[in-house]
């Protein structure tokens, strides 16, 4: 767990820092880091990094943006615990929500002779989409056996640890999260939340998947970003309701773990309501067949309600 400081704000406005106490961020925000810590916050002062990275002002804002890396992947990598194999979950209903259930496409093997695929593509720019910072206020939701987050929720996943709020997710309301470690460094995560229809490119169902891709590319999911490789980018419906998915090969440079990177889905829903679009995140390893698989499973059992 990162220590405690003035971070650059996780929304992505410029000039602006966040609080980060050990566990949560802060509604305050500043313009000067050495400003002493909200009431109830954690250790003060920003701390420092002397991993080398790519500076973009001066040197003081570069080593920032590299410990809220490290930070927002620790806040994802310690939801999870244990390192169990995956099991199948419970027998799928005898009615599926999801009216496109055949599965997503595997992962692919990037091209041989070097050139790039047409729907490959590098990181988007800084400041492409205003990824927001969401207040993630837990909505009261049935203990019925399913994790629930917005207006969606899918079965609890066995194997996983049980569900909690996600504030990796940190431009949803609502998020909560099944995640497993797959190997030290690296998680699995199911997901579910809501994103606001008022926040600038989280108007529609489509936009918010897009959005969703871009902010989980941008906001320190991977540090080690090489591309993304769209393998589904339409329409959907689910469980009559009309929404967008998106599902994408990321691939990293990372020589700590053993895999690729992921395939990485987001799932909008328009549930009815003005204000709110209900999404889903599915997260597994590129490669993992048994979690491929599962994520398939998982997004097939979505219900919106």
């Amino acid at each position: 767990m990162a220590d405690g400081g003035w971070y650059p704000d996780p929304g992505g406005r410029p000039d602006l820092y966040r609080y980060w106490d050990g566990r949560n961020w802060s509604a305050e925000v500043t313009t000067d880091p050495r400003t002493p810590p909200p009431a109830g916050g954690g250790a003060p002062g920003v701390p420092t990094s002397s991993r080398p990275g790519r500076s973009r002002g001066p040197l003081l804002l570069g080593l920032a943006v590299l410990v809220v890396i490290a930070v927002v992947v620790a806040a994802i990598g310690l939801r999870g615990s244990g390192t169990g194999t995956v099991s199948d979950p419970a027998p799928n209903p005898t009615a599926s929500g999801w009216d496109d259930s055949s599965p997503l496409p595997t992962a692919t093997p990037p091209p041989s002779d070097g050139t790039p695929s047409p729907t490959t593509q590098g990181r988007p720019p800084a400041g492409s989409v205003l990824c927001p910072f969401e207040s993630n206020v837990r909505q009261t939701h049935p203990a019925d056996g399913r994790v629930h987050g917005g207006k969606l929720s899918f079965p609890q996943v066995a194997d996983y640890p049980g569900p909690r709020m996600d504030r990796s997710l940190s431009w949803w309301g609502d998020a909560n999260s099944q995640t497993q470690y797959t190997e030290p460094g690296w998680i699995s995560i199911f997901a579910v939340g809501q994103t606001r229809t008022a926040d600038s490119g989280f108007a529609t169902p489509q936009q918010v998947a897009e959005s969703s891709m871009q902010c989980a590319i941008t906001q320190g999911w991977y540090a080690y970003f090489r591309n993304r490789r769209d393998l589904v980018n339409r329409a959907v419906t689910v469980d009559g309701f009309r929404g967008w998915i998106i599902s994408s090969e990321i691939r990293v440079d990372n020589p700590d773990i053993s895999v690729d990177g992921d395939r990485l889905t987001f799932i909008a829903v328009d549930d009815g309501r003005d204000d709110w679009i209900s999404v889903y995140c599915g997260m597994v390893p590129l490669g993992d067949t048994a979690r491929i698989a599962l994520d398939d499973r998982v997004r097939s059992q979505l219900r919106v309600g």
